[in-house]
């Protein structure tokens, strides 16, 4: 049976929550990951970095000749991080950089996971990033914004 969009996008959000803030998988903690979109002036200081995952599109892809497996239904969450820079955090491009590579981390496949795809705890047939990551480029001053892109691969179903 298909999970439903709630039950996937909360998979998304536990998971990153679990890989960037409780247990990180490499030196750059979150603080702060949430299914939802603060604007960066409601978010503190204290509980940044910050990653907020919203709902933002879906399309129905039915099987084809060139992709032989069952109908899919790909979502498309959007994340927005932000991280303060600070005198002493260095520049927001490497800033960016390290959570970026933190955020990429936490979507790595797992050892139980199939196919070398990360399933999020076989809730979806994939997940990982997907499209053009676009950042501030250092515009913001003390803080720096990036607009990531994750893509959801999940078997077509009665919703």
């Amino acid at each position: 049976m298909t999970p439903s969009r709630r039950t996937v996008y909360g998979a998304l959000v536990s998971h990153c929550l679990a890989r960037l803030v409780t247990a990180p998988v490499t030196a750059f903690a979150f603080k702060t990951v949430e299914g939802k979109v603060r604007h960066w002036n409601d978010v503190p200081t204290g509980l940044k970095p910050y990653l907020g995952i919203a709902l933002a599109g879906e399309q129905y892809q039915p099987i084809d000749a060139v992709h032989p497996v069952p109908n899919k239904w790909r979502l498309t969450p959007t994340g927005w991080l932000y991280v303060d820079t600070g005198a002493d955090r260095g520049t927001a491009q490497n800033i960016l950089a390290d959570a970026l590579d933190a955020i990429e981390a936490a979507l790595a496949p797992g050892f139980a996971d199939d196919d070398g795809k990360q399933t999020l705890s076989g809730t979806v047939y994939s997940a990982l990033l997907k499209g053009v990551i676009e950042t501030d480029e250092g515009a913001l001053g003390a803080l720096a914004v990036a607009h990531v892109h994750f893509e959801l691969l999940v078997d077509a179903g009665a919703y």
